[in-house]
């Protein structure tokens, strides 16, 4: 490494000497001078998934996925790729274990796979980090193409209408028997939800989708495999979760006809999971000052909608993915807000409460409150007991 040019000391002619001084973006590495290496910098630069995997190695079973790759994970014995690799909104590697629940960046990747410790041998795997970085395709860096005019459309939105535009709720079938008996049915065909076709017809959908969309994007919102195959058959009921523009971002499905042992009642794309709540694209025309009404998942929120009718204290509803809150992203729609927090009158949603309350606070929301349902342990339930 060049050093940086010698300078005279001023001093005494006693002290005059010579000296090599180090420049200020250097640091001391394993008896060697090394450029000073900011994380900050390192990571805006590994930009690219499936070319970090494949310098690291971990290609063997990879899989595209929006934004990424979807690898095996390293973490675990992975028999088909569970481990996400994809770009996050900040334009920095993301990673996500679906099966056992890793998460981290590039740089907990790197680590993973070179077998150092994260914590101890950091600067070691900054070093790597930054090589893999320099020798990543410079294709990858090209200037951003302007966006076209009119609004964006993502694949999965894409192949998510085309699903529900040829799977509408039928009536007579059980997905609106299940429906209409939770009293939910019109407002479920409201919200475009639908219903998951079988025997003939589902062939007919998956050829469509890939005669429209190809075989991989096909199978991005996560009804088929590549192979055509139906992923949880039994889950029917098809539930459209929309992003802040009202594009479909996933689809979420849900058991009707009785449990499966050992399968959960509701279902997400593996490699696409909600991020945002349930009816977040209702915020951009409502009142700024309207309060919002935290409930737990897609039909508490039309439950909710139900219950409180054309009352104007009603607000928006949000739906979470579930009743552990901290899996959502950042909450920028709670700052300045009234939030309640309408989750389940169980002791796992009073916990869950006392953990959301907290992040609304922290996101900006003026005041939290705690909202019961008069009559069942959920809202769902709620309305399926009350009279007209």
């Amino acid at each position: 490494m060049t050093q940086s040019s010698p300078t005279a000391e001023t001093g005494p002619p006693s002290a005059n000497r010579r000296k090599f001084v180090l420049p200020a973006w250097s640091i001391h590495l394993d008896g060697l001078v090394a450029p000073r290496l900011e994380v900050k910098d390192v990571r805006a630069r590994l930009n690219d998934p499936a070319g970090l995997c494949a310098e690291l190695g971990l290609v063997g079973a990879c899989r595209r996925q929006l934004n990424g790759v979807m690898i095996a994970c390293p973490w675990h014995d992975d028999s088909t790729p569970s481990c996400s690799v994809s770009l996050a909104e900040s334009g920095t590697i993301r990673v996500k274990c679906f099966g056992c629940g890793v998460a981290g960046d590039a740089l907990t990747l790197i680590a993973r796979a070179l077998d150092l410790d994260l914590q101890s041998q950091f600067q070691q795997i900054l070093v790597e980090a930054d090589r893999i970085a320099s020798v990543l395709p410079i294709t990858r860096l090209s200037p951003v193409v302007p966006a076209p005019t009119g609004p964006r459309v993502s694949s999965t939105d894409a192949v998510a209408k085309a699903v529900f535009d040829a799977c509408p709720v039928r009536d007579g079938s059980e997905v609106a028997k299940y429906l209409a008996g939770r009293r939910l049915l019109a407002a479920a065909q409201r919200d475009g939800w639908g219903e998951l076709r079988t025997g003939e017809e589902q062939v007919a959908l998956y050829a469509r989708l890939v005669s429209e969309f190809g075989r991989m994007t096909a199978s991005s919102v996560g009804i088929f495999d590549e192979e055509g195959r139906v992923r949880f058959k039994d889950h029917s009921l098809l539930i459209p979760w929309r992003n802040e523009q009202g594009e479909i971002a996933t689809i979420q499905r849900r058991l009707v006809c009785g449990g499966v042992p050992n399968v959960p009642k509701y279902v997400f794309p593996r490699d696409v999971p909600a991020t945002v709540p349930y009816g977040i694209e209702r915020l951009a025309e409502a009142d700024p000052k309207a309060p919002i009404t935290l409930v737990e998942g897609a039909v508490d929120v039309l439950a909710y909608r139900a219950l409180a009718g054309r009352s104007e204290s009603a607000g928006v509803v949000l739906g979470l993915p579930g009743v552990a809150p901290g899996r959502s992203r950042a909450m920028p729609w709670a700052r300045g807000r009234v939030c309640r927090i309408g989750f389940d009158a169980d002791e796992a949603g009073h916990r869950a409460s006392k953990t959301l309350c907290d992040l609304l606070l922290a996101a900006g929301a003026i005041r939290v409150t705690r909202l019961l349902p008069n009559d069942g342990k959920d809202w769902a339930e709620a309305l399926e007991r009350w009279t007209l």
